[in-house]
């Protein structure tokens, strides 16, 4: 992408966007003051997480967020937005338009997000917010006519912002708390980034009225902080409780991963009295036609079907239980694992004992996985559910219903 964008800027004669510094870099970094000061607390709160993350994973965040940056900085600041200019930028008002409509592009450019699985409301979120960064951006570049300004603020931003999506295992949903304190943080940043600009904005090149640029910038707040209520309405309607997790090492002495691949699998209770037969509940797990995960009672054919398209799943076979767990996407391409401890005496031929597994399952939220495993305890002769992530290493499911990650030094 960032390869096209400098073919662009090229064929449209904008190459001295690369060189243009209307004001030095380290200067220039005044006017994105606030971005800095919110990125660096987002920074802050995620230091604790630092030791679960692999190096390897910050090391190419850190960078993919710098070509993004670069990317988008030139396409929408040094391109777009000086083709407007050059068009417009003789009065104040094609000025700001220009500065607004280009932001509201940029917003826009990202309702890519929705065709690559993202949720509606989720890419409505992102679209608004983006336009209103592309809009305060704008007025950063228009200002020092420093491109890497933009670029250094864009990355330092989608780093803190990502940061969190190097956070191993999730809460099953984000507490609504955490929801209401992003949003009220981000029109916080914008109106805090405006007032910053302020006393600059009145020695551009053009004399403009103050009052003028803020009434397009209210006009640009008030349509985010209205996309941001939006999205506070769905998130209450569509809010969970929350499972929380304590991530811990979990270290055996001599084990053994066992990475089944059967097509379904038996959940049976031996009865004592071996004259009724011998087996007295008999229950299969497999995936139907549709994808779909089914639990079925063999004796009486009655079955639950799991709502989700299972990408891969398994039971895990103790002395007086079994652990179901599933692996699965949603729409927005986040990977689940569902599970639910079921006692080998709680096993029975009434329907409510099937409904009882559906009510009451639970999930986590993992990034990314491959397979699930049994992890067999040698010494304890007791097997747990295990979520294996190519970048994170093993998940382990502990007895208490947490997730720690296996300890293989």
């Amino acid at each position: 992408l960032a390869f096209l964008v400098l073919i662009v800027m090229l064929i449209f004669k904008n190459s001295y966007v690369f060189t243009e510094k209307g004001e030095k870099f380290l200067p220039s970094l005044k006017y994105g003051a606030f971005y800095i000061i919110f990125a660096g607390l987002f920074i802050i709160m995620n230091v604790g997480n630092f030791s679960r993350m692999p190096m390897g994973g910050l090391i190419n965040l850190a960078l993919g967020c710098f070509l993004i940056g670069i990317a988008e900085e030139f396409l929408c600041r040094g391109w777009l937005l000086n083709e407007f200019l050059e068009r417009y930028g003789s009065t104040k008002k094609g000025i700001w338009a220009s500065i607004i409509i280009s932001g509201i592009i940029f917003g826009i450019m990202h309702i890519g997000n929705y065709i690559n699985g993202e949720e509606l409301y989720g890419t409505i979120t992102q679209i608004l917010s983006a336009a209103a960064s592309g809009i305060l951006w704008g007025l950063i570049y228009y200002r020092t006519r420093n491109i890497w300004t933009t670029i250094f603020l864009h990355g330092l931003w989608d780093f803190s912002l990502f940061l969190n999506e190097l956070v191993p295992v999730e809460e099953l949903t984000p507490e609504i708390s955490a929801g209401v304190v992003g949003i009220i943080a981000g029109v916080v940043l914008v109106v805090a980034e405006l007032i910053n600009l302020k006393p600059y904005l009145k020695n551009i090149d053009v004399k403009v009225k103050f009052g003028s640029i803020f009434k397009y910038a209210l006009i640009a707040v008030a349509v985010f902080i209205g996309g941001m209520a939006l999205e506070v309405f769905i998130m209450y309607s569509k809010v969970e409780e929350a499972e929380t997790y304590k991530y811990d090492n979990f270290a055996l002495e001599e084990y053994a991963l066992t990475e089944d691949n059967y097509s379904e699998y038996y959940m049976k209770n031996i009865a004592d009295n071996h004259d009724i037969g011998g087996v007295e509940y008999s229950f299969k797990l497999n995936l139907n036609d549709k994808g779909k995960l089914t639990l079925t009672n063999m004796f009486n054919k009655q079955f639950i079907e799991f709502e989700e398209e299972v990408m891969d799943f398994i039971i895990v076979d103790n002395l007086n239980e079994y652990i179901l767990g599933y692996l699965y996407y949603d729409d927005a391409s986040n990977e689940f694992l569902k599970y639910i401890f079921i006692p080998k005496e709680q096993l029975s031929n009434e329907y409510k004992f099937l409904e009882s597994v559906k009510a009451n399952i639970k999930q986590y939220l993992i990034k990314p996985h491959s397979r699930l495993y049994a992890l067999s305890d040698y010494a304890s002769n007791k097997s747990y559910l295990t979520a294996y992530s190519m970048d994170f290493g093993y998940f382990v499911l502990t007895e208490e219903g947490k997730m720690g990650i296996l300890n293989r030094d």
